[in-house]
């Protein structure tokens, strides 16, 4: 975006959309180049910056998107913002998913959790739109508290047209044809086709137990990406928080394969 790593943009607002009752999708003015996966340090003179998914198609030209959780100080500032203000901005950073087009494999099961679903929208834009990857058999597990929780809920149904999305919420909810237990119950109710690539993001007790069914399917540790978005400080590997072995996560990371993932003490 900028040539200063370390210097930030005032960027304006152009949209904000409610996706749950603390979590805001703003949309940016601005072209921005990303991989999936990567992040953006955002924030507010005065009130500091934190990390955030970029969420949107890719190849817009035009905007990008972020969803901003109100949890703190600063997200709380961020949620006082119209449209028209200005948020500031610099990146984007780290190593972000392998290029869809170049998976392992064709048929492609991709995990998110929580809010680790964030990253997952704008890869999922892709294969909708990219008539190269048209071709792919392409599953996603989506895991939420419950129903209120969902995010990005109006784009389902343009979603089932391309991708086989699986809901599961822990709390039942009535009126509603989604599973209710664990995301790993999915590979149960439904089981994924073939010989799998897997992309996932969400907190580390869903890698956890994740892991264990994928490696049940003998996924191969090379074929499983991960993101440790959640070590993300600093952006640039500087302050050392993000530090797992010789790595940096904010550098190195934050998407890695099982097979670098498991050889680094603490990561999962």
């Amino acid at each position: 975006m900028q040539s200063n790593p370390y210097l930030p943009r005032p960027i304006k607002i152009t949209n904000i959309k409610d996706e749950t009752a603390d979590i805001r999708l703003f949309t940016l003015a601005g072209k921005i180049d990303f991989q999936h996966g990567q992040f953006v340090m955002a924030g507010l003179p005065g009130f500091g910056e934190a990390p955030f998914d970029i969420c949107s198609d890719n190849r817009d030209k035009k905007t990008f998107e972020l969803c901003v959780r109100k949890v703190g100080g600063l997200t709380e500032k961020i949620f006082t913002l119209k449209k028209g203000d200005k948020i500031w901005v610099r990146g984007p950073y780290g190593h972000g998913f392998p290029s869809l087009e170049k998976l392992p494999t064709k048929n492609i099961l991709m995990l998110g959790g929580g809010t680790g679903f964030i990253t997952m929208r704008s890869m999922i834009k892709e294969f909708i739109a990219n008539k190269k990857l048209a071709n792919f058999n392409v599953q996603l597990y989506y895991g939420a508290r419950d129903w209120g929780c969902l995010l990005f809920k109006d784009e389902y149904k343009n979603w089932r047209g391309r991708v086989k999305l699986d809901l599961v919420l822990e709390k039942s909810e009535p009126n509603q044809s989604c599973a209710t237990g664990l995301i790993t119950d999915l590979f149960k109710l439904s089981p994924p086709p073939g010989e799998l690539s897997v992309i996932m993001c969400g907190p580390p007790v869903m890698y956890k137990f994740a892991l264990q069914k994928v490696k049940a399917l003998g996924v191969k540790d090379e074929n499983i990406f991960l993101s440790m978005e959640r070590r993300m400080f600093c952006g640039q590997g500087i302050c050392e928080h993000c530090g797992v072995g010789p790595k940096y996560v904010c550098k190195d990371g934050p998407v890695f394969t099982f097979a670098e993932a498991k050889m680094l003490p603490g990561a999962l």
